[in-house]
């Protein structure tokens, strides 16, 4: 598409599964000027970002891939600071970037999970950043890359993934599982989905090229909200299909697992203000506050 609209003046090269650079490498392989740049997923590469990390926050209410990028929007209007953390680590901010949708409990074993106590002595992909609360009832936490998930699944090094239902479609997840903890109307939690750029190169396309771009990054999020959606049905179809038992929790329970969390939460905004951006807790609510308008 950008090869096309700027007349063969920008042209792209795809490096996949990792043949540039390893997946835990991703952002710094652009911040370096070893990419140009990449799909980035918040979070893989742990230590690059921080206020950024909100957008991983468990049950705050982003619901769905659409109501979702509402959110992600307008919080990047609302405070430029999201994309100047970016910017100050030499990479552009996200030139289209969409949440993933709903991120539900996946278990491969036989072991059912309402509340979070049911989690103990089980083995759960998922962020680091929820590390110490899977402790507190005896669970522990493991972190690996896309092209390890099924693998980690089908040896059992994980039982369970809490993860976006596109990923399972994609990377044929559903062939592992057992059945799928529903966790509410918004999920576990999100993540976000993008492309960014190294900064230097950017700065060195004239103005023209930049608006290509930048516009066709407007008709891609659109495209990948789509993508998305019909990941995440094809996704539950295939589980359906394998006669893999839904659990949807009350929202009694839901209220347990946001009560659990909350810890993150408060982590993550005393961490925020401590790396200088006093202003967390403001930007938190107000995500917050937002989620429940979309």
């Amino acid at each position: 598409m950008i090869k096309e609209r700027t007349n063969g003046r920008v042209q792209i090269t795809w490096y996949w599964n990792a043949s540039l650079s390893s997946f835990g490498d991703t952002f710094r392989s652009v911040q370096s000027g070893v990419a140009d740049g990449s799909l980035y997923v918040f979070g893989i590469n742990p230590g690059v970002h921080q206020l950024n990390l909100m957008y991983q926050m468990p049950f705050t209410g982003w619901s769905g891939v659409r109501g979702g990028s509402e959110v992600y929007d307008e919080m990047r209007k609302k405070f430029p600071e999201l994309d100047k953390e970016f910017i100050s680590k030499g990479v552009t901010p996200f030139f289209w970037a969409v949440p993933m949708g709903n991120y539900d409990l996946h278990i491969a074993t036989k072991q059912q999970v309402r509340v979070p106590g049911d989690l103990k002595g089980m083995k759960v992909m998922v962020s680091p950043i929820f590390a110490d609360v899977i402790k507190t009832v005896g669970g522990a936490q493991l972190y690996y890359g896309p092209p390890d998930w099924y693998m980690a699944l089908e040896r059992g090094l994980a039982e369970a993934h809490i993860v976006h239902w596109a990923a399972t479609e994609e990377q044929r997840l559903y062939e592992l599982f057992d059945h799928h903890t529903i966790m509410g109307p918004s999920g576990f939690s999100t993540n976000v989905i993008g492309v960014l750029m190294n900064l230097d190169t950017w700065n060195s396309l004239p103005p023209d090229l930049q608006g290509v771009i930048t516009g066709v990054g407007k008709e891609m999020q659109e495209i990948t909200i789509e993508g998305l959606l019909k990941q995440h049905e094809a996704g539950i179809a295939e589980a359906k299909k394998r006669n893999q038992a839904f659990i949807e929790i009350t929202p009694a329970e839901v209220e347990q697992w946001r009560v659990w969390v909350k810890p993150v939460w408060d982590k993550w905004i005393a961490d925020t203000e401590a790396k200088g951006w006093p202003n967390a807790r403001q930007i938190f609510e107000e995500a917050l506050r937002i989620a429940k308008l979309h």
